[in-house]
């Protein structure tokens, strides 16, 4: 792209490179050869074997997981999925949906798993990266090179 004026000071857009990002101290192509999870832009699951698009209530459940970072009720799962508009069968609706999301992870064989802890949920990444923690983590390291 060309200049752009910018307040007094104008500067030439320069996209960065993988090894620009490699020297601010990441590994990006080690870091997206591993199976991750995105969550920027379309929800899917990558892995050396294809990637796997996450759409409709699994793709909810998958968010609210990752967004939670911990165990949720099904409550909490039910509140994501219908709001305060849950279906008179949500227990039964919404052990449906976990079990479509459980299989397409053992579909694409990631080493993504959900786990039942009592009557709580846990998404499970296994060795799998995250594409928002990546993003971040390049961010905080362009940061620190300034």
């Amino acid at each position: 792209m060309g200049q752009t004026d910018r307040g007094s000071r104008s500067f030439k857009y320069h996209r960065p490179r993988v090894g620009d990002v490699r020297a601010m101290g990441h590994d990006v192509d080690a870091r997206f050869a591993r199976p991750r999870v995105c969550v920027l832009g379309p929800v899917r699951i990558a892995s050396e074997n294809g990637d796997r698009l996450i759409r409709g209530y699994s793709a909810r459940l998958l968010v609210d997981l990752i967004a939670a970072s911990r165990p949720r009720t099904i409550e909490q799962l039910v509140e994501c999925l219908w709001g305060d508009r849950p279906p008179q069968t949500y227990r039964a609706a919404l052990h449906v949906h976990l079990g479509k999301l459980r299989g397409m992870l053992a579909e694409i064989d990631a080493g993504v798993t959900i786990r039942r802890d009592g009557e709580r949920y846990l998404l499970d990444l296994g060795g799998a990266e995250l594409d928002v923690r990546i993003a971040a983590d390049v961010v905080t390291s362009a940061r620190e090179q300034l």
